[in-house]
């Protein structure tokens, strides 16, 4: 069984986590207490806005398929909901498509009833790294001391972040152990507040180096990683997942993250998570300036695809040196 975390951070509630003030600038020391940022809201509102409480009725984000929704997976769901898409974009910022039992369908058929899906949500699907790689496959890997530290085959807990591309997130799990996590929005543009957030590359560790020509973080600057963290963790929602769910989230409105998890024995018993990323062309928020180059080279970069089914040898999906 895998679990979700989904939050939102800086609701209504947590308003005031940082005092009103200046922005920090020229002129200020690094421990400086800095107010909120010109320009930012001093609280958030909205369906975006919200905590893992209000979510104890699970029908409001889990979307049962009924005979009927079954029933058109050959016809490619032609009539599926348009308000999915809006729950993802303009709604809560995630939704959990349920009912397809895996068993019923080859790994084949099972992608491209994935993919069916999809294109009700975001109707493009980016490219995850230099070698075109569409599908990317999230297992345990304990063949080197870079992949036993990488985010996406260690075991270990990883903290709240979004991932480096994407508007959204789709993840399709395997019936094994793994969580999800956080809502919390903190950069401004066109009246809505985006966030490309990880601790990883500002702290840095063993496998993804901080830069050395960089200035260490202040404690202050710490202290500020932290409070994102803890007020995440105060409002996130766990979303126990079932064998065949498949989850869409906002990689602009949504942090998640993962508990540490233990393979079983058997090959059946692993956890495997397949992720792919995606954008609307109706929906798709404008992208910030210093967004668009990982955007575009997602997105619109003509270059070659590569769909591989099934996990693949080291090498197959390259590693980011500097990660979310």
């Amino acid at each position: 069984m895998d679990v979700y975390d989904v939050g939102s951070t800086l609701a209504e509630g947590f308003g005031n986590v940082a005092p009103a003030g200046p922005a920090c600038g020229h002129g200020s020391s690094a421990d400086e207490l800095c107010g909120i940022p010109a320009g930012f809201p001093p609280c958030l509102s909205g369906k975006s806005v919200w905590t893992g409480a209000q979510f104890q009725d699970e029908t409001r984000f889990i979307h049962v398929l009924t005979e009927g929704h079954l029933a058109e997976i050959p016809r490619a769901l032609a009539h599926f909901k348009e308000q999915l898409s809006q729950d993802v974009y303009n709604g809560n910022g995630f939704c959990v498509i349920r009912g397809i039992d895996k068993d019923d369908y080859s790994v084949e058929d099972l992608t491209v009833i994935w993919l069916g899906i999809q294109a009700y949500i975001a109707d493009r699907r980016g490219r995850q790294d230099h070698r075109g790689n569409m599908l990317v496959h999230i297992i345990a890997d304990n063949s080197s001391e870079i992949t036993i530290g990488h985010h996406r085959h260690s075991k270990s807990p990883i903290s709240f972040h979004n991932e480096v591309a994407g508007d959204v997130i789709g993840c399709n799990p395997s019936p094994r152990y793994y969580s999800h996590a956080g809502k919390i929005r903190l950069a401004n543009r066109t009246s809505r507040l985006i966030m490309n957030f990880g601790r990883t590359p500002l702290l840095g560790n063993a496998v993804h180096p901080r830069p050395e020509h960089l200035p260490k973080l202040s404690e202050r600057q710490r202290e500020a990683l932290d409070t994102v963290e803890a007020i995440a963790k105060a409002v996130q929602l766990e979303i126990r997942t079932q064998a065949g769910d498949m989850h869409f989230i906002n990689n602009f409105t949504v942090l998640h993250r993962r508990e540490g998890f233990v393979d079983g024995a058997g090959p059946h018993e692993k956890r495997h998570l397949v992720r792919m990323i995606l954008r609307s062309s109706e929906l798709g928020w404008s992208i910030p300036e210093e967004l668009k180059q990982d955007w575009y080279d997602a997105f619109e970069l003509d270059s070659s695809k590569t769909w591989h089914l099934e996990p693949m040898p080291c090498g197959s999906f390259p590693l980011r040196k500097y990660t979310n």
